[in-house]
Order: C-alpha cells, then structure tokens, then sequence
C-alpha cells in the first residue's frame, strides 16, 4: 500500500490506536517522488512544514499548506509574469488559490492564477488573468466615476444572484474608497469600492496591470481597519511585478489583438463581471496563523 509519510517531527497518528502494523508499505515523500525546487537560499529548506513552531505542528495544516511558497522568493503567477514574494508573506500557484477562495466563500471564475498573502498583516491578493488583448489606454483622462460606480453596483447584482445560489453571502457595494485612476507611466489602473456583506464592512483594492496580450488583474483583501498599510503595501509589491519577456504593454506589435473596450470596461466590468472578493476573514487567519507563524 502505498501511503504519505510526513516530514520528522509532524504528527501523524492512527485513529485507532488498536489499527495492526502494516510492514509492507511503501513511504511517499518529498525524497521518494524527487521533488525539486528552485530560487531556495542556502540552508533554507522548500518544504512549508519549516514554517511550523515547535508548540504546534499539525499534519492536516501541513498538508493544508504544502502548496504555498513562503518568501523570500519569485512567485511564478500562471507562467506570464513573476513577482518578488518579500520576508513575511506567501504564495500559492493555481491549485493553491481555488483552494483557498473557496475556503474563504468567494466565488471561483476560472482565471484565477495565484495568490500572495501576508498573514501577519492579514491581508491578500489574487491574481487573475484576462487574455482580452492590448487595452488601449486612450480613455486615460476621461474616466468618468460616478458612471462608473453605476455600473459596478449592476454587475455586482448579477454576482450576488450566483452567490445566492451557491449558498454564500451576499455582497452590496456602497461606493468608492478609492476613486479609478490610471497611471501613464506604469500602465497600472487602480481603484478601490467599499461593500457591505452580512453587516461587515468590505473594501475590495483593485489594480489592473496592462500587458500585450491581456491584463492581469489584482485584487486586494483585507478588513477596512487595515486598509491604509495593506494598500500601501500593495503598491509596493507591485513594484516588484514583471510580465514574462515579450508580455509588457511596451512590446505590442501591429498586428497583435485588440480588446474590444477600453480602461472605463476595465473598471466597470467589461472584461467579464469580477464578483467582489469576501473579506470575512477572522477565523481563517487563526487557522492560518497555527501554521506559519
């Protein structure tokens, strides 16, 4: 039989303190099926199980865990970019993320690549990807809020509906914490909506990254206390940000395809409808912070 063996020191006890010893099975590990890592500084190791306290390791955490990278490192985000993972926060890939977004009742849309999270601040990101092609970013000075907003708040009545039918909470947006606004320079389109979800306060940051071939979008979540210092933190990282060689918006090419709207749909929902992501997070980072503290 063939079975998972953890790490040293990781608790992994039968049930059934009565179960008979099985001396033919085979031992499954990191060492037996050659993973391999890489970017991993000397003397430290790649398994998330080195995140663990000594007071609190726990198998079902570690295993809960293993998909997460912890920093520092370059986060591989769906093979079309890569970002500086700092000291202190992590990073999963796409298996890692679904997990992730479902355990926090957020609804998963499929371009979802990764996610960096910062559990001492309690905060984090998630990284999706829009192949709509080069956005023009012509509309850089004519981004119209309050049309906007109307808009936001009618695509997000649609989410609520698929929301309603998974049977998680509903989200009502209230207004702009943080008004669109475009940088020339970096090509980044940033904003930030407050909402509402089963009484609490929801501010959802959100910045758009303009590539050749499409956007990727960032979604920042964190509780409304903590929003200033994660914000800024968010700007920080990514500046750490780099779409793959050839990817950034300076490479396009005549020729290249075209989105079919402009940085008003960006904001607005016009590259597909993007559900507002939950902030109710108080028990997660308890769980979170039993395994990585």
């Amino acid at each position: 039989a063939f079975v998972y063996e953890p790490p040293p020191g990781v608790t992994d006890e039968a049930d059934n303190l009565q179960a008979p010893l099985n001396p033919t099975r085979q031992q499954i590990n990191e060492q037996s099926l050659r993973l391999q890592a890489g970017g991993i500084p000397k003397y430290r190791r790649a398994e998330a199980f080195m995140g663990f306290p000594e007071r609190q390791k726990s198998f079902i955490a570690y295993k809960a865990l293993r998909g997460w990278a912890r920093g520092p490192v370059k986060g591989d985000v769906g093979g079309l970019a890569e970002i500086s993972v700092p000291e202190g926060c992590m990073f999963t890939g796409l298996e890692g993320t679904k997990k992730f977004l479902e355990a926090t009742g957020n609804l998963i849309g499929g371009r979802e690549k990764a996610i960096l999270l910062n559990p001492e601040e309690e905060w984090f990101l998630v990284f999706e990807f829009s192949d709509c092609g080069y956005v023009k970013d012509d509309e850089k000075d004519a981004l119209n809020a309050n049309e906007i907003l109307k808009s936001l708040k009618s695509s997000n009545d649609e989410g609520n509906q698929e929301r309603k039918r998974r049977g998680l909470s509903t989200l009502t947006i209230l207004g702009w914490e943080e008004p669109p606004h475009y940088d020339a320079k970096t090509h980044n389109l940033v904003w930030a909506t407050r909402s509402q979800a089963e009484g609490h306060l929801v501010i959802n940051h959100n910045t758009r990254l303009l590539g050749r071939r499409g956007v990727m979008e960032v979604t920042l979540v964190c509780d409304p206390e903590k929003f200033a210092a994660a914000s800024q933190s968010t700007r920080e990282l990514l500046g750490g940000y780099k779409f793959a060689s050839g990817g950034d918006y300076a490479s396009y090419r005549k020729g290249d395809k075209l989105a079919e709207y402009g940085l008003t749909a960006l904001v607005a929902g016009g590259a597909v409808a993007v559900a507002a992501k939950s902030g109710l997070l108080k028990g997660l980072w308890k769980m979170i912070a039993v395994g990585i503290a």
